[in-house]
């Protein structure tokens, strides 16, 4: 015991009055001195390394509650593993010492580098990501329970190869003493520079107003800290003035922080930034982030390139110069008739649409439009896309038809609403209420630039409609400038520069975008052979699949729907755990409804891709409709809708697949008059018809989409003379037919 005792005695350096070794470390200097502890630069023997030793202040030893505060501090931040945050080493105990040991950097703090910036005047944008690296950090902290509660420059340390490091978790998380327990202590008393815990903890300049006037600590307490300090990054000001706790008490409700760019116009300040920073200090914690991870998330859509929000235009549907059309037209797949509004402010690149409303009784919901060309352009709807809110519902529609439907619970008669729509250059999003319902990818330019509104009823109020418009970082708004020309019809010009793009960001990202548009421009030019070539530069690429998606837009452009249909295929085999893979289904479910307009065959081709790979309900009212028009032979078993239109498309290997083997046994010997099956098949045929429409059990009976006669009905018209019907309204099982009579 007195051995210990001994070996724990510290011998001083005669000038400075600092030990010599602490333990088994000897001390090289002192780094800084606090309320409950000192630092020292020490250097270990036994590893041969320097390191950072942190002990209790020796006046302080004696103090029980003093010590285990101390010892807290050692243990969470010992408890804390992450590259961002301070570790221990190791901590220490005996009678006469407690320190615990750290990692020894040699850096600046934030503090130090935003003085230095103030004198120089240049460019702290950098930071930003240094600090987008310290909210990873808080948010692990706050995984692990622990809230740092004193947030601040002095407090980040920034070394010479950019490491960035939080330390001293002194007031991490204490609750552990009371007024009456630091009256009872005249140690603390003759120590003002102790902070009272049980009373205001940490630094009052970046203390959310919360903590001081109601002593309540939380997650969005230390969120407010952080925008203090991304505030300070941006604008090398403070947000405010606090003298003291007591004039902030007075004063509290009249202290107004200024948006960043007002602040500091001179420097370069990003209005996502800023806009970040200003929620991080609303006044009100619920007005703040809820948790880290919405607050990481708007930090990394600045470091991706996303826009920034500038609000452009206010649009009042009761203001007719605000609308350059107004109009009745008919819905493309309801065949309804609704309102038709079309912005007269044209709002290029990307958008977003804010608005509040409230559905009444019987409404049958408010599309919002994006991207549309006008009406002598192109056919209203039949150009961009709509979001439909309707009651428990929301819809996605690509030129009037629906790509997407998903159940929306929080949409509800009479309650409001806070709709946020996004259409970023890869992208549109939906928000309701602050939660995001869909991301849909769109690497199909849209063509127009109005945005408007659609509607059936007026059972509905809208508070606000807004439009604001983004900008862009370097690398991706350079996709601005083609994508208007695009939508201009300059499509020689828009080529030009997705071709520069696409030198210039070889392999990457928008390199590989720009390569995409610039073979859907040559597409436009009818140079489809050379738009192949552009489609095969992204093989084996990271936007591979925009490869099949423009070969198959190819093919549409040549009339070759077969073709096209094999390109979506490939694509839903090759990607098949790809995230884009949307890309290629929202496509075929587009091409189900819109090739209806050009033929027969398309649908079907379509419809049997939406049931192999499961793209849509089997009960789909848009399947059923293609289903009432095929004749289920009695000669044949056929078990779903699947193996009937793969009979009468004679997809062969599909049957097989299906274990239909005497419908794959009656194709394989359709040529062959004598053939069991094919006697019967043709003794049904002869039959004259029971029913205009053909009935089977794989759904309830709907009209025949675009009245396509049955297959019975087409061989009769066949038969008569001076009767034709174009063959596209034809499917490969009723071709080999009409060969054969």
């Amino acid at each position: 015991m007195d051995r210990e005792v001994e070996s724990s005695k510290e011998s001083l350096h005669p000038l400075t009055k600092s030990p010599k070794t602490i333990g088994h470390y000897e001390v090289k200097e002192l780094i800084g001195k606090g309320g409950m502890g000192e630092v020292y630069l020490c250097y270990d023997p036994k590893t041969e390394r320097d390191v950072a030793l942190k002990r209790i202040r020796p006046e302080m030893h004696g103090i029980p509650l003093i010590r285990q505060r101390f010892l807290k501090e050692a243990k969470i931040a010992a408890q804390l593993t992450h590259p961002a945050i301070l570790g221990v080493y190791s901590i220490e105990e005996n009678f006469q010492d407690l320190f615990y040991i750290m990692p020894f950097i040699q850096g600046k703090t934030l503090k130090t580098l935003l003085a230095s910036y103030r004198q120089s005047k240049a460019s702290t944008i950098h930071l930003v990501r240094d600090f987008l690296t310290i909210c990873h950090a808080v948010q692990y902290a706050h995984s692990k329970g622990v809230l740092h509660r004193d947030l601040k420059p002095e407090n980040i340390l920034i070394g010479p190869f950019n490491e960035v490091l939080i330390y001293d978790f002194g007031l991490a998380e204490y609750a552990d003493m009371n007024e009456e327990s630091f009256d009872d202590m005249p140690v603390l008393k003759s120590h003002p520079d102790l902070t009272r815990v049980g009373k205001i903890v940490g630094t009052i300049t970046y203390m959310a107003p919360e903590r001081i006037l109601e002593k309540l600590d939380s997650v969005q307490s230390d969120i407010y800290s952080l925008g203090v300090i991304l505030y300070q990054i941006l604008t090398l000001k403070h947000p405010f003035k606090r003298q003291s706790v007591k004039q902030f008490k007075q004063q509290a409700q009249e202290e107004k922080i200024l948006d960043p760019i007002d602040v500091a116009p001179m420097r370069e300040i990003p209005p996502l930034l800023a806009k970040i920073a200003m929620r991080c200090l609303s006044f009100k914690k619920e007005h703040r982030y809820q948790n880290l991870k919405e607050m990481i998330s708007d930090l990394e859509q600045y470091f991706e390139g996303k826009a920034d929000w500038v609000f452009a235009a206010r649009l009042d549907p009761k203001n007719p110069s605000d609308w350059e059309l107004q109009e009745t037209v008919v819905l493309k797949q309801t065949k309804d008739w609704a309102i038709y509004m079309l912005s007269s402010t044209l709002f290029p690149g990307n958008v977003k649409l804010e608005a509040h409303i409230t559905l009444e009784k019987g409404s049958e919901g408010v599309g919002f439009l994006l991207g549309v060309a006008h009406r002598m352009e192109q056919k209203g709807l039949d150009s961009g896309l709509t979001v439909w809110i309707a009651p428990n519902q929301v819809r996605l529609l690509r030129a009037g038809i629906v790509l997407k439907t998903l159940c929306a619970p929080q949409v509800q008669e009479g309650v409001s609403l806070e709709i946020e729509i996004e259409k970023l250059y890869e992208s549109i999003q939906l928000k309701i209420g602050g939660k995001t319902l869909f991301v849909v990818p769109i690497f199909l330019p849209v063509t127009g630039a109005h945005v408007g509104l659609v509607y059936k009823d007026l059972q509905f109020k809208m508070k606000s409609f807004s439009v604001s418009c983004g900008s862009y970082n370097a690398r991706i708004g350079c996709l601005t400038i083609p994508d208007t020309f695009f939508a201009n019809g300059l499509y020689e010009k828009a080529l030009e520069e997705y071709k520069k793009i696409s030198h210039s960001f070889e392999r990457r990202s928008e390199g590989l975008i720009a390569t995409f548009r610039s073979g859907l421009t040559l597409l436009e030019l009818n140079r489809t052979d050379e738009a192949f070539e552009a489609f095969e530069k992204l093989h084996k690429t990271q936007k591979g699949i925009l490869e099949w998606l423009g070969k198959g837009l190819s093919y549409r452009k040549l009339h070759e729907v077969v073709e096209e249909a094999k390109c979506y295929e490939i694509a839903l085999n090759l990607f098949r755990n790809d995230a884009q893979l949307i890309l290629i289904e929202e496509e075929i479910l587009f091409r189900l409804e819109q090739s209806k307009e050009e033929g027969r065959l398309g649908p079907y081709l379509f419809a049997l891709i939406v049931l192999k790979y499961h793209l849509l309900p089997k009960n789909t009212p848009a399947i059923h409709e293609l289903l009432q028009t095929l004749e289920v032979p009695p000669c044949i078993d056929l078990k779903d809708g699947e193996s009937l239109i793969a009979f009468y498309l004679m997809k062969t290997k599909t049957l097989e697949t299906l274990g239909q083997k005497e419908a794959l046994e009656l194709i394989e010997n359709l040529h062959n008059p004598n053939h069991p099956l094919v006697i019967q098949f043709y003794d049904w045929l002869a039959k004259p018809s029971l029913t205009t429409t053909p009935q089977h059990a794989f759904g309830a009976s709907t009209a025949p989409f675009s009245h396509f006669p049955t297959l019975r009905e087409l061989i009769d018209k066949h038969s008569k003379k001076g009767r034709t019907i174009p063959l596209q309204q034809f499917l490969p099982l009723e071709l080999a037919l009409l060969k054969n009579l």
